[in-house]
């Protein structure tokens, strides 16, 4: 998809179109700002794996527009645009004259997604014990693959493989599992050579019947 078109007064744009809205860069405090954001289709250079999940209906995809004069420092990966009741998270940043144009997506799925390590853990009882413990919680998103059922042992035992979308955390094997609300998968590869040091994709398997290791 090509890039929006050249806006050749930004200020005249923005008394025109778009409106009121809150942008937070991360770790900072929102600041009130103008934006004018418009649904698009994949653009060339986006994660494959957020073209796969728009084609699937998981996701809207925007082009968006700040003022550079309201966002003096150029917008990053991960910050927020708010706007008449929806969140958009920054995606990819161009600047054009007096703007900032931003890839954006809209996830349903955004969620806390808590990275488990096994190890030793001190119990409330003051003993020490082998047991997974959260070494980490991060926004990401997550979406279902593939499910399938078999029988074991006269019970069902029901597999889910789901995709899992999040910052780059620096360590995460197939040692660790995710907690995601009262879901528990267990790592089965991690991606990070699309957006390195920026992304990780996580193909996790959710077992149930018995507890994912």
């Amino acid at each position: 998809m090509s890039l929006p078109v050249l806006i050749d007064d930004p200020r005249a744009f923005a008394s025109a179109f778009g409106g009121p809205a809150l942008y937070t860069r991360q770790g900072a405090q929102p600041s009130a700002v103008w934006s004018f954001v418009e649904d698009c289709e994949p653009w060339r250079g986006l994660d494959p794996n957020l073209s796969r999940a728009w084609d699937e209906g998981f996701c809207r995809l925007a082009w968006g527009r700040l003022l550079a004069s309201e966002v003096p420092q150029a917008p990053s990966w991960g910050d927020r645009v708010e706007q008449e009741g929806q969140a958009w998270r920054v995606e990819q940043v161009l600047r054009e004259g007096g703007m900032w144009v931003l890839g954006l997506i809209a996830s349903a799925m955004e969620v806390g997604v808590e990275i488990q390590a096994w190890g030793t853990v001190q119990g409330s009882d003051g003993f020490s014990r082998a047991a997974w413990s959260t070494v980490a919680t991060v926004q990401g998103e997550v979406w279902a693959l593939s499910g399938s059922e078999s029988e074991e042992q006269g019970a069902t035992r029901s597999e889910t493989v789901w995709r899992v979308r999040i910052p780059a955390w620096q360590g995460l094997t197939q040692g660790h599992r995710l907690k995601v609300g009262e879901r528990t998968m267990g790592v089965r590869h991690v991606d990070d050579l699309g957006m390195r040091g920026v992304v990780m994709v996580v193909e996790a398997v959710e077992t149930l019947g018995r507890e994912a290791q």
